[in-house]
């Protein structure tokens, strides 16, 4: 079997401890390192005292009032936290919420419409986000940081103001939102399902918009875009009964994206013709056969799905979601082991993400999915990359 070498991995020297356990690169963000806050992992960061602003080591400081704004170290990467240019108010630590901060909320609420790319149902979602949002801070947080990203993407002389409070915001947000400690129940399942979501795009347009040719950390970081994806349907399933009946997540999932047997959804065309073909004739061990058959069920699915959607003329980009959001979990650990079989899926689903390149989300992201992918794998594997190989041709 041909197939590149696993690149060498670059440590951190002084990464947390949970980015080395798991051989990926920390970018030392204090208090929480901007993996870890995206993955909702505790972060050793927290463990360890942080100096204040201004004192040697680059980190700041954090007030002792839990709804403090949080300011992200010097530490992180230079497209991630770009000085403020001179002449930009700035924040005091103690406000929870600053005039900037409102500059956030009127972008989201006058941009809906390429905001949330769901045609004439954009005022109504972004005005359900706002309503719930305005009784949980985490999801106002989550809200304004996914808003702060869209600016530092439609603004680029911006990008590093904008790129900065995002990272602040999401860091805040998964602070407040502790999975640890908050029981989900019928009576928070709605704003902790609409976080979710919202923190699914941030991560996958985090996870696309960084593809590089460090392979290695881009199955890591959609390793756990798919970790946190999973954990949105599990959320849907649990309390579909409760979901089904909310205006905003009605935007984000429908019945057919969670149906758990495939059945309510009937899958056509041929865009996976070539996986099929390809497990006929696969030598995996069964356990990893059934995994890889599964998610070309959901895949063929997301497929359908995104030809409905086109049909009625609103929310297509999002039949993107429904793959991640059902895929098996160990889809994940196949991918991470670069099992050939596994990586032809994701191929696949770069088309599908290449077919919704409008939304800002993921742009591009599908093609270079795509591109990646197919110069790791070897040349026996080509016959069943075409449809993936022409979307990079064109």
């Amino acid at each position: 079997m041909e197939f590149k070498p696993r690149r060498a991995h670059k440590k951190s020297r002084d990464g947390c401890v949970q980015c080395k356990e798991r051989h990926q690169k920390c970018d030392e963000t204090r208090p929480v390192c901007v993996l870890c806050a995206t993955t909702q992992r505790q972060c050793s960061y927290l463990e360890q005292p942080l100096r204040p602003t201004g004192q040697p080591g680059g980190t700041s400081s954090v007030s002792n009032n839990p709804e403090a704004v949080w300011t992200v170290g010097v530490a992180a990467p230079p497209h991630v936290l770009e000085p403020v240019p001179s002449g930009e108010p700035r924040r005091e630590e103690n406000q929870v919420y600053a005039l900037e901060h409102m500059v956030l909320l009127r972008h989201a609420e006058s941009e809906s419409a390429h905001f949330m790319m769901c045609d004439e149902s954009s005022d109504a979602l972004v005005s359900s986000i706002c309503d719930l949002a305005l009784t949980s801070q985490y999801l106002m947080d989550e809200f304004l940081a996914l808003s702060a990203l869209h600016l530092s993407v439609h603004d680029p002389s911006k990008h590093g103001k904008y790129s900065r409070m995002a990272v602040e915001l999401q860091v805040r947000a998964l602070s407040l939102h502790n999975p640890v400690t908050m029981e989900l129940s019928e009576q928070n399942c709605i704003p902790r399902f609409v976080f979710s979501a919202l923190l699914g795009l941030y991560v996958l347009h985090d996870t696309l918009s960084t593809i590089e040719n460090d392979f290695d950390a881009f199955l890591g970081k959609f390793g756990d875009y798919l970790n946190l994806q999973q954990g949105v349907g599990v959320i849907c399933k649990e309390f579909w009964h409760v979901i089904s009946s909310s205006k905003g997540p009605a935007f984000f999932v429908s019945e057919e994206h969670i149906s758990p047997d495939g059945s309510k959804l009937t899958s056509s065309g041929h865009a996976c013709d070539a996986i099929e073909e390809m497990l006929m004739e696969s030598i995996l061990p069964p356990a990893s056969l059934d995994t890889c058959r599964s998610a070309t069920k959901w895949l063929k699915n997301a497929f359908r799905l995104f030809e409905i959607f086109s049909a009625r003329g609103n929310r297509r980009v999002h039949a993107a979601i429904a793959f991640p959001v059902n895929v098996p979990p160990r889809y994940d650990e196949l991918l991470r082991q670069k099992v050939p079989e596994a990586l032809v899926i994701l191929a696949h689903y770069g088309v599908l993400l290449h077919r919704c390149r409008e939304f800002w989300i993921i742009g591009s992201g599908g093609k270079a999915m795509i591109r990646i992918i197919a110069a790791q794998l070897g040349q026996q594997w080509r016959r069943f990359m075409e449809l993936p190989n022409a979307v990079v041709r064109d």
